[in-house]
């Protein structure tokens, strides 16, 4: 799963306040996810590299931002919460990504990259996704 939090100061719009905290969280989710794609190109290289092999495939990175963006409908609002500090009033916001989600977008940049991939590759390659630190 993935998650974006973020915190805006009260401005007396709420529902303005609300709608920017959220954008601001799925961004941070949006770059994770842009992230985990582009990373999947070190891990191909890799495979392809050690396997003597040299072929010339589609990149990752390049329907990174794409997929990052059309996935940002999967996200989903955690928690909502309104904490007063000495410094104003604020709202807050979580925001997640599921794993379901995630292996959505995983299966969307394979297609797009490397349609006939093999299923133990496919797998290897998700365990992967799934494990990159977010930078």
């Amino acid at each position: 799963m993935l998650a974006g939090a973020d915190c805006v100061r009260q401005s007396g719009l709420l529902m303005a306040d609300r709608q920017q905290a959220i954008a601001n969280a799925r961004t941070q989710i949006a770059q994770q996810i842009e992230t985990r794609v582009s990373s999947l190109d070190e891990v191909v290289t890799l495979k392809v590299e050690s396997a003597g092999k040299s072929e010339s495939q589609s990149s990752f990175k390049s329907v990174s931002k794409q997929l990052a963006e059309q996935s940002l409908a999967n996200t989903r609002i955690a928690r909502v919460e309104q904490p007063q500090t000495s410094e104003g009033n604020f709202i807050c916001v979580l925001v997640q990504y599921g794993k379901e989600a995630m292996r959505t977008t995983f299966k969307s940049a394979v297609a797009a990259v490397a349609p006939k991939m093999d299923p133990a590759d496919e797998a290897t390659l998700f365990r992967s996704f799934v494990k990159v630190k977010n930078q």
